[in-house]
């Protein structure tokens, strides 16, 4: 499973091995580090709450082989703190969120 994120043009890709044992507490602060590279504060980055959401995330996605996770739509419904989610057909699952300098958008792409 790959994860991206991107923000202000720039983006950071992510492989997690196994979307079952995904570590989230390191696979955001790699994230938080790429945000804070372009200029968001440790202040900012920690309201964004990214470890809550990429668990969700991947639920959202893992064993998508099988069809559309019934997970993913209702998810997307849901959404997740400030992120609107968007499930792309293909089984990728999107976040956005607004920040001061623009939109930070975080893509989960199934593994098969």
């Amino acid at each position: 499973m790959d994860i991206e994120i991107s923000y202000k043009g720039d983006s950071h890709h992510i492989e997690v091995e196994n979307p079952y044992k995904m570590d989230a507490k390191a696979v955001s602060k790699e994230m938080e580090e790429f945000l804070n590279q372009h200029g968001l504060k440790k202040d900012e980055i920690k309201d964004l709450n990214i470890a809550e959401l990429l668990p969700k995330m991947v639920r959202g996605v893992a064993g998508c082989e099988a069809g559309c996770p019934a997970n993913a739509y209702s998810l997307v419904k849901s959404g997740v703190g400030s992120y609107k989610l968007k499930y792309i057909d293909g089984g990728i699952l999107t976040a956005y969120t607004p920040v001061k300098d623009g939109t930070i958008e975080i893509k989960v792409f199934p593994g098969f």
